[in-house]
């Protein structure tokens, strides 16, 4: 789906800038998430600096932006893709969302004061932690080259992680972990930020392979569907 995207955007001036702009603020995404995981998972520092916030008020001047664009054309445009538009719209909110989660990190290590640690939960957070990094690059990666395999392989793993957020959220619920109750309350909040950080993603990527109605949903299987199609007619 995204690379049909592609492929109209290159004749159109407006969308193609905001494609290109897209492919930038993710890049700056994955800064800013490395740099709000640091402050709380790897200093003491009480007052982390505000170079995160400055880029988050950045992504927010190019959703706008990047609205103003899409609008300007489906309006000078009548024989526009509309779709196009529509997929672009949607991964720029997403794209936002990200950008709000990394402040929220910030903001909690700023509450919190020392160096957040999830003790029985910490190799569950630390594989949520690298999914989200990880994911970042190959998000990017994926829309920029059209990778179909790439994005259904990053769509197809995501039940994985959630149940991983889940199971540390629950965890500290139900009190495995002896924590401060300030611990605990910043790192079931933390686990919740990677949670739907890696969520927005998902929704991102699965621009790649899905149409615009199914973007952030789960891939269909053709082979079942096929199957099921087969059994019907015998």
């Amino acid at each position: 789906m995204f690379k049909r995207i592609r492929e109209f955007l290159r004749g159109e001036s407006l969308l193609d800038e905001s494609y290109n702009e897209t492919l930038d603020v993710l890049g700056t995404l994955q800064g800013m998430v490395t740099e709000s995981i640091g402050s709380l998972r790897q200093t003491d520092t009480t007052m982390p600096d505000d170079r995160v916030f400055e880029l988050d008020r950045q992504i927010n001047k190019y959703q706008r932006r990047t609205r103003r664009r899409i609008l300007t054309h489906v309006s000078v445009s009548p024989s526009t893709d509309i779709n196009a538009s529509l997929v672009l719209a949607s991964i720029i909110i997403d794209v936002e969302r990200i950008g709000d989660y990394a402040k929220n990190i910030v903001e909690l290590a700023r509450a919190h004061k020392q160096r957040l640690t999830a003790e029985l939960h910490e190799e569950a957070l630390s594989d949520l932690e690298q999914r989200v990094l990880a994911g970042l690059v190959d998000v990017r990666r994926a829309l920029e080259d059209s990778d179909i395999e790439m994005a259904r392989t990053y769509v197809k793993t995501h039940r994985k992680y959630t149940r991983l957020a889940d199971a540390v959220v629950n965890g500290l619920i139900s009190g495995e972990n002896d924590l401060p109750k300030g611990t605990s309350v910043t790192l079931a909040l933390y686990t919740r930020y990677l949670k739907r950080i890696e969520s927005h993603l998902v929704n991102i990527v699965s621009s790649v392979v899905n149409p615009f109605h199914r973007i952030g949903f789960r891939l269909k299987d053709k082979s079942s569907k096929a199957a099921a199609e087969s059994s019907k007619k015998s």
